[in-house]
């Protein structure tokens, strides 16, 4: 509802209706690996980011993923993740554990699977005629198609190094992946749970581990966003891109490298948090 307020354009003299709610009912597929893929837009190549299991841990932005964007000639940029834990099917629901070391950063999708991937995203978004974020699953060697949207908001210019290590120099810059354009300076509001929104004030830099769809509120609050992971198709990049919030997406440590009410200036075309 809080999105629909921001959101909701009726047209002139008409009254905007009450949502609905729809009902699906659709398998579960028992993934491998899944994300997320954008796919190209207004000459910006197509994006993907996955994950082991299922891809919650993706769209919510609980894992800092695995991301493939196409390369010129045909080739494939990769930059590896920090995979600590995956979500998969269990009795009763679903079950989140950890991911064993040696596989946090080794790629959860082979170059095949990233291709084929690609293809389907390009094959949706000429059916559906326009960018899609479409999202899918792997599952006994298979690519499955579970959902697809139009994109809402176009991402940032590709950039950004890995995230600065955990124990860094209050003073010291901090790097992550450029999730939404711009820059805003403000004072540091470390949260770490719904406990903390009361201190949220306008303005205010949003600094967490990761963000919930019950945290959308806050968008309309503060003056830009950092959190510790989650990748630039997770839910976090995707809803400050639609309100034009700047956020730099995956930065280690940044809960104990950032101190509350310190002034930052965020550069969500860079990817990097500073002190102002």
């Amino acid at each position: 509802l809080a999105y629909r307020a921001v959101h909701a354009d009726p047209a002139p003299g008409t009254a905007d209706p009450a949502p609905g709610t729809a009902v699906l009912v659709q398998r579960l597929v028992d993934a491998d690996a899944a994300g997320v893929l954008f796919t190209a837009a207004d000459g910006a190549a197509a994006r993907l980011e996955a994950s082991w299991g299922l891809g919650e841990p993706v769209v919510r932005g609980l894992v800092t993923p695995d991301t493939w964007v196409p390369a010129p000639g045909g080739g494939l940029e990769h930059r590896a993740g920090d995979k600590r834990t995956r979500v998969d099917r269990a009795p009763g629901g679903t079950a989140t554990t950890a991911v064993p070391l040696r596989d946090r950063a080794r790629p959860c999708l082979d170059e095949v699977r990233v291709r084929e991937v690609l293809a389907l995203g390009e094959a949706v978004a000429a059916h559906l005629g326009g960018p899609q974020d479409v999202e899918f699953a792997v599952a006994a060697g298979r690519v499955w198609l579970l959902q697809a949207r139009p994109v809402t908001a176009p991402l940032p210019p590709p950039g950004a190094a890995p995230g600065a290590a955990p124990g860094a120099a209050p003073g010291a810059l901090l790097v992550g992946a450029a999730g939404s354009r711009g820059s805003a300076a403000g004072p540091a509001r470390l949260v770490r749970s719904a406990a903390d929104f009361p201190h949220v004030q306008p303005g205010d830099v949003l600094v967490c581990r990761e963000t919930d769809p019950a945290w959308t509120p806050l968008f309309g609050v503060v003056a830009a966003v950092v959190t510790e992971v989650g990748g630039v198709l997770s839910h976090a990049a995707i809803v400050a891109r639609e309100r034009r919030l700047p956020a730099v997406l995956g930065v280690p440590g940044a809960l104990g490298v950032l101190r509350d009410g310190q002034h930052l200036v965020v550069d969500g075309d860079a990817g990097t948090v500073r002190p102002a």
